[in-house]
This record gives C-alpha cells, sequence and structure tokens, in this order.
C-alpha cells in the first residue's frame, strides 16, 4: 500500500489507563464460558491444596488467596486467544472458595461502601509504570443481589462458592495470542472486607490446570503497585473475551524487543477480517490510521501519525515507514495501534471511539537497549618477560554521559570471574607462569543492566620456547621438545656452535614431540644451515599436522636459492613471505624469520640482516602433531642436505638488536649496516673516506662548463 499523506499535525488519542466504574455482580452459581473466554474452573478441594506453598489447612496460604482490607491485591495471568484481531475484555471474574474438604474455619465478610480496584497488567512490564493497562474502581453498595455476609464477619469451613464478576464500564482491546493479567484490590475506605479466592496450587493433584498464566500479588496493603509476585498456583477465574475483527499481525511483533533502530523502520499490520466472513479481509475498510508515540516514548497518550489509503481492492497488509521525526531511538519502548477507518475523510478525526473506525488493540515494542561503548583494541596483549608487571586495562564509556559514570567491571580469565578485580585496569605485579591465559572486561551500564564484552586479551610470558643445540644429540634445552633422529644422521665436531647435525638429503630427520600451538603473541625461528645440496623444496623445519594441515614452514623454494616462510591456516595459505637468492651452498649461513602478531609482517633475515618482509596471517592456535627438523609434510618435497646447527624457536618477535646480538654471538662483530658517508666499504665513518671525498673536491658535472 502507499501512503497517502503524513500528517504535519497531530491528534491526539487519549489512550492512558482509565479510571472508570466497573460493575460487581454476584452469582451463586458458575458464570457461562463462551469459546472466547479465558477460563480456570479447578479449584481445591481444601485450604491446604489452595494457591501457595503450604500443605496444611488453615492461614498459612491466607497471603496468597485472600483479597482484603489488610492484604495486597491479588490476581492471575492469562493468555489471549490467536485470533486476527484484537480481544476485548467485558469482565473478569474469581470465586469465594467453594471448599468440599476442608478441616478449619474459613472467614469471610463483604463490607458496605468498600472501594474495589480492578484493573488489567502488562506481566512483561512490571515495575515499570506501562504495568497497568486500565483500571476500574467500584465501591460495594450491600444492596447488591446473591451478596453474601454483608457488613458482617461469617464463617464456614468451605466457603460460600459465590462467583464475582467485575464488568468493565469501558471494554478494553487487548493484543491477541498475549500474555495479560487482572488483579483485585480493596482500597483504603469504607467498612472491612475479605473473603479467601478459590485456586489450586501448582504442586496438589490435578495442580497447574492452567498452563498459561498463574496466580499474582502485587503492591501493598490498599496500596496497588506495579510489581508481581508469583503465588504459585492459578485461581479460579474467567475471563470474558470477543473477538473484534480489527487490524493485526502487527510488525514489529507486539512485545518485541531489540528492534534495530540504526535503520529507518517499517511498520507493518494485517488488513481487519470481514466480520459477516471472517476467511475474507473486510472490504468496508477506506483508509487506516496510525496513532503512535513516537514523538515522545514517554507520553501515555497516542496522536495521530499517518493516513493511508486502503486501496481498491483493499490490500490485506498495509505499512508505514517512520522517519523524520519519528524516527525511533534506542532504550525505548514505543506504543500504536491501528483504526481502520469505514468512512474516507471522516474516520479517524474522532480517534478509535468514532463508529466509522474499527481499532485495534494497542501494541508495543521495546528498541535496542544502549550497551557501554568499550574502546576495540582495549584491553591490549601483555607479551612481557617473567617477573615483570603486566596490566590490563579496558576503555569504556557511558553512551548517555559519554563518561564513565554507572558503569561496573568483570575481569574473567579463562572464561572464570576473578571476583576480587572491579575496577578498569587489572594488575599483576609479578607475571609467573601460572598468570598466563585470556583475559577479558564484562562492563555493565547500570542504568539499564546491558553489558558489553572487551576483546580477550592474552598474557604470554615471553620465552625459548625450544633449543636444538645438536651437540651430539637432539635435546631440547629450553623447554623438553626433545627430538628424536630418524634416518641414521651424525653429527659434526666443527659445527657453527660447538657440534651440528649432518642430514644426508636422502632419509635423515628430526622428529619433534607434539605441541607448538600458541604463537598469538608472535614467533621468532632461528637457526644456522650449511646446505650441501638445494634439493627440491628442502625444508629446515616443518611444524603441523600433516599435508596441508596447521603447518608454518621454513623452506627452499622448489631447487632454486630462494628463501621461503609460509603459513597454512587449515589447508589454505595464511600468507607467504620469500626472499630471492638469499641461499648459499657450502656456506653457514644464520637463517631467521620475525613473526609479529600486530602488524602480522613476518621479516626474513640472513646473517642478521633483514632481506624481505611480508603480510602473513599468525599460526592457528592449535597443537601440531606432526614436527619436523630437515623434512617435509609433504612426502614429495625433499629432504634436506647438509648441517644445521642451534635451531632455536621463540614465542615472541625478536628485535633488530637482539637477532643482531645472537648473530655477532656466533660470528663475531659484523657491519650490520653501511653508514651513509662510509665511502671505503669498512663499516666506519673516519678520515680515509675523507679523503676519499678530498680527492673529488670540486669535480664538475655541468655542461656545457662549470662556472
Amino acid at each position: 500500500m502507499q501512503m497517502k499523506r503524513f500528517f504535519t499535525f497531530l491528534l491526539v488519542l487519549a489512550w492512558a489507563v482509565s479510571a472508570s466504574g466497573a460493575i460487581l455482580t454476584f452469582h451463586p452459581t458458575q458464570p457461562a464460558v463462551d469459546a472466547d473466554d479465558i477460563y480456570n474452573l479447578v479449584g481445591s478441594a481444601a485450604d491446604r491444596d489452595n494457591v501457595g506453598t503450604s500443605t496444611a489447612d488453615g492461614a498459612a496460604n491466607d497471603g496468597c488467596t485472600y483479597i482484603a482490607h489488610d492484604r495486597n491485591g491479588k490476581g492471575q495471568t492469562f493468555k489471549t486467544l490467536n485470533v486476527p484481531g484484537s480481544c476485548r475484555v467485558r469482565s473478569v471474574t474469581v470465586r469465594h472458595v467453594g471448599y468440599t474438604n476442608n478441616t478449619v474455619t474459613t472467614w469471610y465478610m463483604i463490607g458496605t461502601e468498600s472501594p474495589l480496584l480492578v484493573r488489567l497488567t502488562d506481566p512483561t512490564n512490571q515495575n515499570t509504570p506501562n504495568f497497568v493497562l486500565a483500571s476500574e474502581s467500584y465501591i460495594t453498595t450491600g444492596a447488591e443481589a446473591n451478596i453474601f455476609s454483608v457488613g458482617v464477619t461469617s464463617s464456614s469451613l468451605n466457603g460460600t462458592g459465590t462467583w464475582l464478576t467485575f464488568t468493565f464500564e469501558n471494554p478494553i482491546l487487548l493484543a491477541s495470542d498475549t500474555l495479560y493479567g487482572f488483579d483485585i484490590t480493596k482500597t483504603a475506605g469504607g467498612q472491612s472486607f475479605f473473603f479467601e479466592t478459590h485456586g489450586i496450587k501448582d504442586t496438589a493433584v490435578g495442580g497447574n490446570p492452567y498452563p498459561n498464566g498463574t496466580a499474582y500479588s502485587t503492591g501493598t496493603v490498599q496500596v496497588p503497585g506495579n510489581n508481581l509476585t508469583v503465588d504459585p498456583g492459578d485461581r479460579v477465574f474467567i475471563v470474558k473475551l470477543d473477538t473484534v475483527y480489527s487490524a493485526w499481525g502487527p510488525m514489529p511483533s507486539h512485545k518485541a524487543a531489540g528492534v534495530d533502530t540504526d535503520v529507518p523502520l517499517t511498520l507493518s499490520w494485517k488488513t481487519g477480517m470481514n466480520p459477516s466472513n471472517p476467511a475474507q479481509v473486510n472490504p468496508n475498510v477506506k483508509v487506516h490510521y496510525l496513532f503512535g508515540n513516537f514523538a515522545n516514548p514517554a507520553d501515555p497518550n497516542l496522536y495521530l501519525v499517518a493516513a493511508i489509503d486502503a486501496g481498491q481492492p483493499v490490500q490485506e497488509t498495509a505499512s508505514c515507514l517512520l522517519q523524520g521525526a519519528y524516527a525511533v531511538r534506542r532504550d525505548q519502548t514505543y506504543r500504536w495501534m491501528i483504526a481502520e477507518g469505514l468512512d474516507n475523510g471522516h474516520g479517524g478525526v474522532f480517534g478509535p471511539s468514532d463508529p466509522n473506525n474499527i481499532s485495534s488493540a494497542v501494541w508495543s515494542f521495546k528498541t535496542e537497549l544502549s550497551v557501554p561503548d568499550i574502546a576495540p583494541d582495549t584491553p591490549a596483549d601483555q607479551v612481557i618477560f617473567p617477573g615483570e608487571p603486566a596490566s590490563f586495562e579496558v576503555s569504556a564509556l557511558n553512551p548517555f554521559t559519554g563518561d564513565t559514570s554507572n558503569l561496573t567491571y568483570r575481569w574473567y580469565k579463562n572464561n572464570v570471574l576473578l571476583s576480587s578485580q572491579t575496577s578498569s585496569t587489572l594488575s599483576i605485579a609479578n607475571a609467573k607462569e601460572s598468570d598466563e591465559g585470556e583475559y577479558y572486561c564484562v562492563v555493565t551500564l547500570t542504568t539499564n543492566g546491558t553489558s558489553s564484552q572487551s576483546r580477550t586479551a592474552i598474557l604470554k610470558l615471553k620465552k625459548l620456547v625450544a633449543h636444538w643445540k645438536f651437540d651430539n644429540d637432539a635435546l631440547d634445552s629450553a623447554d623438553g621438545f626433545h627430538g628424536t633422529l630418524m634416518g641414521g644422521p651424525s653429527f659434526d665436531s666443527t659445527g657453527k656452535i660447538g657440534q651440528s647435525l649432518i642430514l644426508d638429503g636422502v632419509d635423515d630427520y628430526v622428529d619433534i614431540p607434539d605441541g607448538f600451538a600458541d604463537f598469538r603473541s608472535g614467533l621468532t625461528i632461528s637457526l644456522w644451515a650449511r646446505p650441501t645440496a638445494a634439493n627440491n623444496y628442502a625444508r629446515f623445519l616443518d611444524f603441523g599436522n600433516g599435508a596441508p594441515s596447521d603447518n608454518f614452514f621454513f623452506t627452499r623454494v622448489g631447487t632454486t636459492s630462494t628463501l621461503q616462510y609460509q603459513v597454512m591456516h587449515m589447508n589454505v595459505s595464511g600468507g607467504i613471505v620469500e626472499a630471492a637468492n638469499a641461499l648459499t651452498l657450502n656456506e653457514w649461513q644464520m637463517l631467521v624469520v620475525v613473526h609479529d602478531p600486530v602488524t602480522t609482517l613476518a621479516t626474513l633475515y640472513k646473517n642478521g640482516v633483514p632481506i624481505a618482509s611480508g603480510g602473513v596471517a599468525v599460526p592457528n592456535n592449535v597443537v601440531r602433531t606432526s614436527n619436523f627438523i630437515g623434512r617435509s609434510n609433504w612426502t614429495a618435497d625433499a629432504y634436506y642436505a647438509g648441517r644445521i646447527d642451534d635451531v632455536r624457536i621463540y614465542n615472541y618477535p625478536l628485535s633488530e638488536e637482539e637477532i643482531a646480538a645472537l648473530y655477532a654471538a656466533a660470528e663475531g662483530p659484523y657491519c650490520r649496516f653501511r653508514p651513509e658517508f662510509d665511502l671505503t666499504g669498512d663499516c666506519y665513518v673516519k678520515l680515509d673516506d675523507f679523503a676519499v671525498l678530498a680527492q673529488h673536491w670540486l669535480e664538475c658535472g655541468f655542461y656545457p662548463s662549470c662556472q
């Protein structure tokens, strides 16, 4: 349907809680129930099984059952029928107990001039002003037909079984297939008033006869409230309804929560059915009048927002795009309804009471709640040496005030609450191995109870994960990842640092134990190699779970002299970095890869100098069970041939200075970088460089001549 016009003025529809007068009638026998009515007619045989928790006759359940001048209000929740329209509430009925097997006296008195308040409620809005949908009062006269015990305290074992019906002066429309409630309170004034309502507790034989609702109490003595306290069981009750074939099927659905406010909202609904033919859309509908509180959600009244032509022929669904001044906001409850006009141009001006209109129930929805704003990069990972302090800090703001007011903090380590940590900063004075783990903070906004969870930061202690010196064995001197020599490799006493391992390029390799999972804090691989052959894709190192499966490897590319570092994520490459012409046969060379988890740059070094870098995702955090030095996880690849020595793996990216120190420790002082004015190539800037400069002093390259 198309919107015909969007009103620039507002017509108020007074849809606030009514204060009209109900009518109370007494019935010695059960009122008739119809197909549209909601009811429970099952009551207990004795006081001990009435609503409540007591299992004995007497006064123990009275707090859950008596409507009285010295008790709070008593009610029952119920669910309306799922019908294509609205449900009009005509009346609600409760029953004075009519036990058949009670053993303790039941007391009752209907005082004259006693004011009673009957309300229709919305259980989903308990503890808010929106809990009460409508209320009407009645003052007893003592002259009502079938009234029992007028102004006199009376008693019996079983009660009278009288039914009390409150008929609303202004019947209320409720949405279909929705939970509602009603309650009755004896308010201040008049004579004493008390009687015990009939019902049955959930745990009694035949209990919970009405599973779609429950008995409840509300308020305090003579003062109704917005709270709902469940009383275990169901009251005997009748809610008399009839179906109004009005607009129905609202979207957002009635009582929807978390409605998105980041996109323009379109309201839609279905046209009411034909009263004479409920299977057919009502052809008499000419226009849809949309009422709502979109300009001010706190306003209890509803205002005319738009009129939308029904179209010819009448369409089954109508809609309206809310925009501009009516755009919905977060943290709000919006109420709206549709009045279907049967007289185009007249209906709507006088609202739903106009006889030319058929009104729907009032629907509502709640928009998404604001949550604390947490800076996405907080807290930061902590990668430190043992014994150093660590500090996790979460940066969060209250979205309403833009500051840190009304925020609370809960820190978790490895998903376990750290109950003593309640500030925005978690500090660890002297980090040790037991402090390693994953940390995050849940920040709660106390004004609406919403929470946001920060990113998960890791605390890792920098360490040398493994170090194979290959001094006549394959033992790990760092953390116990002792290798197993396979194929019969030998050792050379003239290694680069002490002895070195000799691999024949045929079947020699070192099998490394399972592990090497967590490199989220970064990775450094360092080794000395003296290859004797350019074997095809010969690996210096390949750790993974097969081919290809979460590998990271350091290798020759084919039979070329190109050095490559690659990471596999499952069976997909996470990135490659290569350095051409990096490998030399029959010479010792220190090869290093440094993988930074923050920048995701992997940098290759040869002999203490960076030679290539590129973006590579850090290895997945999985245990690796197929780990080799000198062999590939791919069976088609060749074995490494040559010597290998001093293989190291770190769980953090070494700095350029640390790599330089490693190289110098084995090779001695070296030229790490050549100064700009080193003209003699000796890695110094000194007088002989000046002498070279002086030799060329005043040389001129201008054309055609120097002036």
